[in-house]
């Protein structure tokens, strides 16, 4: 279905998004807070804000990906240095919400009669990573931002 998916989205800034989710497995508020400081084109980086932090984290990303991120900056203009790179595409220009990009996933649910959720984007990257042979499970574990559960001892 992962081609059908694609296809169905209907703009650069989306294709960007999905497939930013994809390759590098942010949650959906990280990914929508990078900004043009954070993407590393010669590193194949970009940092997010990691979840319950304030740090800005690196995190790898498909060449693909930012093939097709320079092609929708290159059609919308960089945004300023502190403003996040995806913006909604009608007047007046602001930084896309975490609500206005679950909606272009259930346009392409609507088309295409699936379910898909962001969440699942950064599930299938980790399946894609963990499937990768060169990857263990911790690099994985890494890349996501995932903690190791520790259970709390009794008191």
């Amino acid at each position: 279905m992962w081609d059908e998916f694609f296809a169905a989205l209907t703009c650069g800034r989306d294709r960007a998004a999905v497939l930013l989710y994809v390759s590098s497995g942010s949650r959906a508020s990280e990914l929508l807070g990078v900004k043009p400081g954070d993407i590393n084109w010669a590193k194949q980086l970009i940092r997010v804000v990691t979840k319950g932090t304030d740090d800005r984290e690196p995190v790898p990303v498909s060449p693909q990906a930012l093939t097709v991120l320079a092609a929708y900056l290159d059609h919308i203009g960089l945004p300023q240095a502190g403003e996040p790179v995806f913006r909604t595409r009608r007047a007046p220009d602001r930084p896309l919400t975490y609500w206005a990009m679950r909606r272009v996933i259930q346009r392409v649910n609507d088309r295409l009669r699936t379910n898909w959720t962001l969440h699942d984007l950064r599930h299938t990257a980790a399946t894609r990573m963990a499937n990768d042979p060169i990857l263990t499970l911790s690099q994985v574990r890494a890349i996501l931002r995932h903690t190791i559960w520790r259970p709390q001892a009794a008191t």
